[in-house]
This record gives structure tokens, C-alpha cells and sequence, in this order.
């Protein structure tokens, strides 16, 4: 029943990738570790993964199927009920954590939200440019016929720095990634700080788009 070990850092990465939280120090699955509600593991840490958010998530999904083959509960109620009660408990954080992390956008949510940073509020000039583009949407959609144009105009507009900001998130990624690996907390913070920065703005944009249909 043991968990082949698989690496998961991109080209030019030294470390292993560490064990995933379920398997123990002999390579076996242990469904006998218990959460620390103080400190429970990361999603990077129930999946076996390095804390870095460039992640090659084809082969995260693969370590995942496999965990989850070899969590499955008929694999232990020869050991009785709660071994199996807890290789469900195991699945289930396999589960979330893989949620969070095949979703770049959430998992980059998450570190910021995790590691002491806050999705920040919006500066009061793009709130601005914000309420000025809900009331020319207000108007559009009052009167789509005479303000087709502009609302063809507004979409391109806001997909452009919609794919701007995810773009830009990218980049933030990779300083954060570098920035861990040189093991440069100023760095780190100055990084998670911008992706809170973009993360907010990610949703804004998300709702005028939705409105524009």
C-alpha cells in the first residue's frame, strides 16, 4: 500500500518533494495522524508538496488519484471501523486541499490569506473607476440599443485588464516562489503583499464582466 513518491518542483529545483501528510516515515500509509486544530497541515502538506505556487498540476492531479486509491476505506476495514473512519477523514483532506490548489487564483487566496497578509482594499481611485463604470453599465443596460457600442467598448476594456491582472499575479508568484527559495522573508512579504493587492482587484473586475454578460 505504499505511495509512490513522485517529484513535483519544477525543472531546477533541488529538494524532494516532502512525503504527503498520510504517509508515514516507512513510506506506508498511516491514516493514524491526527489534524493539530492549532496547526493543521497546508494544502501543500497533505498533498506532499513544496510551498511554492508554480505547480506542475498534471502531476499534482496524479499523486492525487493516487492517494485517494490508496485512502480508499474497503483498503481498511480489515483493521477495523475507525481505520476506515479515518482513511475517509484523509480522503477528504486530499480532497480540499486539491480544491485549493488546482485553482491558481485560490491557491494564491489562500497562502496570502495564511500567511499573515490580507486581501488589501482597493485605492480610492480605482473604487472610483470602479462606481463610474457600474453607472455606464447602469446606463447600457437601461438602454442596450443606444449604448451598444459603448458596452461592446466596456467589455474589451475590462477582459484586457482582467487578463492584465492575471498576468501580473503570475509574475508576483514567481517573485514569492524565488523569494522563498532564496529564503528572503522581505521579499516573501513584499510579494504576498502585491498578490493581495491583485487579488482584490481579480473579483471587481469579475463582477463588471458579469454584468456586462
Amino acid at each position: 500500500m505504499a505511495i509512490q513518491r513522485h517529484s513535483f518542483v519544477r525543472s531546477g529545483d533541488s529538494p524532494p518533494a516532502p512525503r504527503p501528510f498520510a504517509q508515514g516515515p516507512d513510506g506506508q500509509v498511516d491514516v493514524r495522524r491526527t489534524v493539530d486544530p492549532q496547526s493543521p497541515p497546508t494544502p501543500w502538506e497533505v498533498l506532499g508538496l513544496p510551498l511554492r505556487l508554480d505547480l506542475d498540476l498534471p502531476a499534482v492531479e496524479l499523486r492525487v488519484r493516487g492517494l485517494i486509491r490508496a485512502l480508499h476505506p474497503d483498503r481498511f476495514h480489515v483493521l477495523g471501523a475507525q481505520a476506515a473512519a479515518d482513511a475517509e477523514r484523509h480522503t477528504a483532506l486530499v480532497n480540499d486541499a486539491w480544491r485549493t490548489l488546482r485553482e491558481p487564483e485560490r491557491r494564491v487566496a489562500w497562502l496570502v490569506d495564511h500567511q499573515g497578509q490580507t486581501v488589501t482594499a482597493l485605492p480610492p481611485a480605482v473604487a472610483l473607476q470602479l462606481f463610474e463604470r457600474n453607472e455606464q453599465i447602469d446606463e447600457a443596460l437601461a438602454d442596450p440599443v443606444s449604448h451598444a457600442d459603448v458596452a461592446v467598448a466596456l467589455r474589451a476594456e475590462i477582459r484586457a485588464e482582467r487578463m492584465q491582472v492575471h498576468a501580473d499575479l503570475a509574475v508576483a508568484c514567481a517573485r514569492h516562489d524565488a523569494a522563498v527559495q532564496a529564503a528572503d522573508p522581505a521579499a516573501t512579504q513584499g510579494a504576498l503583499a502585491e498578490m493581495g493587492r491583485l487579488l482584490a482587484m481579480a473579483p471587481a473586475l469579475d463582477n463588471l464582466l458579469a454584468r456586462l454578460g
